[in-house]
């Protein structure tokens, strides 16, 4: 990887090839604030007749879904789901995920990053989830991905916790 970026901002609004993010085996998505922004930006693009869908099954459990088609108006490009079946910690779940869009051919990606605010009481608590997505981040040697934005949306406090774990 040759850059790292740490945005405080809404994902929808950093130009990038992939959007990437978790989402549970019934759909509840790890960090319900991108659901709402990425249906926002994409209406009701998402489900529609032609969009372009590739739903896949991933090691250890699990499946890959991933909407490869621009949404119209859209900055972002295509939209990858790791859908977790396994319960797996965020370091599994963020290696996993930057694995398959490595794997996938995309360069630049944004992954939400998600603190001690966000899911409480749910994933990794606190400091540990920043250091577990900022670890799987710095552990991971890609072929494709030049490029890896970690975007936090209005939450400065885990955002410097970031700006302590990644080289920026």
């Amino acid at each position: 990887m040759r850059s790292f970026n740490i945005y405080d901002r809404n994902i929808v609004e950093i130009p990038t090839d992939c959007i990437i993010t978790a989402i549970g085996p019934n759909g509840w998505w790890l960090n319900g604030g991108i659901n709402d922004s990425i249906m926002e930006t994409a209406k009701s693009w998402y489900g529609a007749d032609g969009a372009e869908v590739t739903t896949e099954p991933i090691q250890d459990g699990g499946q890959l879904v991933i909407y490869r088609q621009r949404p119209p108006q859209a900055i972002f490009g295509a939209v990858m789901f790791v859908v977790d079946e396994t319960s797996k910690c965020v370091y599994d779940i963020v290696r996993t995920a930057l694995s398959e869009a490595d794997e996938h051919g995309f360069t630049r990606v944004s992954i939400p990053a998600f603190g001690p605010r966000a899911v409480p009481g749910i994933m990794d608590k606190g400091h540990v989830s920043v250091k577990s997505i900022a670890h799987a981040i710095l552990d991971f040697n890609p072929v494709n991905i030049y490029d890896v934005n970690v975007v936090v949306n209005k939450d400065p406090f885990t955002a410097s916790l970031l700006f302590e774990e990644l080289p920026v």
